[in-house]
């Protein structure tokens, strides 16, 4: 049963499957923001924990335009930055969303400057894992990757140009409605 619905994007989106991975190839921060919307399609509630994305790519790749599209979904109206020095950032879920979706927040993090995962014990990692309705994206997670739960969804970013990026994730099926 599907608990999100996904719009079209407003234009096409290039993904083709390779090696058991999806492969998709954003030409703007608009084109990563509709691919996030699709994504989101995928992501289901795990009753058991938090369901956790984990964005790996360089900087400027689309990682946070990844999660403003995910935010725009989601109902989210505050203007979505990356935590770089604040190292999160809490957004609740508006209630038609949650209803749908299950996720009543969203929790971005940014780990770029934490030096390994027992940085995030002041952040209250373990306990934002325990709870089903967290739905938690973390940008760098490279960087506590000992700490990164082993359910965690990754989805990398890469620049393929000074326009395009190319974004992979193994674990997503093929997308139909993308045009």
């Amino acid at each position: 049963m599907d608990h999100h619905r996904s719009s079209p994007a407003p234009f096409p989106l290039l993904a083709f499957c390779y090696n058991d991975a999806m492969i998709f190839q954003s030409t703007s921060a608009e084109v990563t923001r509709a691919f996030a919307r699709q994504v989101l399609s995928q992501v289901k509630l795990d009753l058991n924990h938090a369901t956790v994305l984990a964005l790996v790519g360089e900087l400027g790749a689309g990682k946070t335009a990844f999660t403003q599209g995910l935010a725009s979904t989601l109902g989210i109206k505050s203007g979505v930055t990356s935590p770089t020095f604040v190292l999160s950032k809490k957004y609740k879920i508006t209630p038609a969303m949650a209803k749908q979706t299950g996720f009543k927040q969203l929790i971005h993090f940014d780990f770029y400057r934490l030096h390994d995962g027992h940085d995030l014990l002041a952040l209250g990692w373990d306990d934002l894992l325990l709870e089903p309705s967290n739905l938690i994206v973390v940008e760098w997670p490279e960087r506590v990757s000992q700490t990164l739960p082993k359910w965690a969804k990754i989805i990398n970013f890469s620049h393929q140009s000074e326009d395009q990026r190319i974004i992979k994730a193994s674990w997503l099926k093929p997308i139909s409605n993308i045009s």
